[in-house]
């Protein structure tokens, strides 16, 4: 079974990730990779995630390029590969006890790059600022985003927004345990594409959460997630990180193969809603202001996207200069050692 999630993303605070949690897992050794464009990180996560496809894996994508690997997970054997440079910088805090720092870089044949100096630095360098740009939208994006929730939650009914949250928890069945764990995963983050979210599970019953608003919606996951977990359910939650405070946006109920979704104007999902939060606003006319708003926030998306794409093309100019310098059978050969080794941590 593979599932897929974002590594982390691009918030009003910076790039947010919590993958640090799972690399201090127990019982889970990290190969931490490290080297610039172009010397094959997710080129060798790509080879070990379709060697070991038939187990219970996790891919982790890059949110800058969509298409590219940033971390697999291979559960059955206890093994973590992750791209441990910026702007997700992991090192190895214990070094051959849970963790090794894999050096890609040394495959490059620094001859080769030779006489492309002027060209890489002109690419890093356009490349950095449009993800600056990029930055500088998320944040604007950010705050307004908070704007809405505040207004929003000011016409909100949040005792009738508590109560539905005890109604879905009370259905549920009790489970003899007194409190459960939340693990965090990042389901949606800001791409090239715009908010996306990636593929949600296809084996669970979802109950979508509609709010165009985001206050209402995102209320009653925060107040289900406490519930779920004081009745003892283990939970995967996923956080929408494009507000000043991150939001409850999805919690996945793994044992019960439940999954509830906010459904909002960003993220724009194509769901059937099983609860609708419409009915959770007293008053209509301050709705008109906030579709301006949100109306901003899809906009200032728009610009952040275009310079994430801006930024990717850039990159992708940059790693086909290391390409031509990478020697392929060093990489083949270390890829080769790892998948070795992960199939003797059973």
């Amino acid at each position: 079974m593979t599932s897929t999630f974002f590594l982390g993303g691009s918030s009003v605070s910076g790039f947010q990730t919590k993958f640090h949690e799972v690399i201090h897992k127990p019982g889970y050794f990290t190969y931490i990779l490290k080297g610039g464009p172009g010397t094959g990180k997710s080129t060798l996560m790509k080879k070990i995630a379709r060697h070991f496809e038939q187990c219970n894996v996790d891919l982790y994508y890059c949110s800058s390029d969509i298409s590219s690997l940033d971390a697999v997970v291979v559960h059955d054997f206890g093994a973590v590969l992750v791209d441990g440079t910026a702007p997700h910088v992991f090192n190895a805090d214990f070094p051959g006890i849970t963790q090794t720092l894999v050096d890609l870089g040394q495959y490059l044949d620094r001859s080769k790059l030779q006489g492309d100096e002027q060209e890489i630095r002109r690419c890093f360098f356009e490349n950095a600022r449009y993800h600056r740009r990029a930055r500088s939208f998320i944040s604007a994006l950010s705050h307004v985003n908070g704007s809405i929730y505040d207004q929003a939650l000011d016409t909100a009914d949040v005792e009738g927004v508590y109560r539905a949250a005890v109604s879905i928890a009370d259905a549920l069945p009790d489970t003899g345990s007194s409190a459960g764990h939340c693990e965090y995963k990042q389901l949606a983050a800001i791409t090239s594409e715009g908010y996306k979210t990636q593929l949600l599970p296809k084996n669970c019953h979802i109950t979508a959460v509609k709010d165009e608003w985001y206050a209402a919606g995102f209320l009653l996951l925060q107040e289900l997630k406490g519930l779920l977990l004081q009745k003892g359910y283990d939970i995967v939650v996923s956080e929408c990180i494009l507000f000043p405070e991150n939001k409850t946006e999805h919690i996945l109920v793994p044992t019960e193969k439940i999954l509830f979704s906010a459904v909002h104007g960003l993220n724009k999902l194509n769901l059937q809603p099983g609860v609708e939060c419409s009915a959770f606003y007293r008053s209509s006319a301050e709705m008109l202001e906030l579709s301006h708003s949100m109306q901003a926030v899809l906009s200032l998306e728009s610009e952040a996207a275009y310079s994430i794409r801006k930024a990717l093309l850039l990159h992708d100019e940059l790693e086909s200069h290391y390409i031509d310098a990478l020697c392929f059978e060093g990489l083949d050969t270390v890829t080769q050692k790892i998948m070795d080794e992960i199939e003797r941590m059973a």
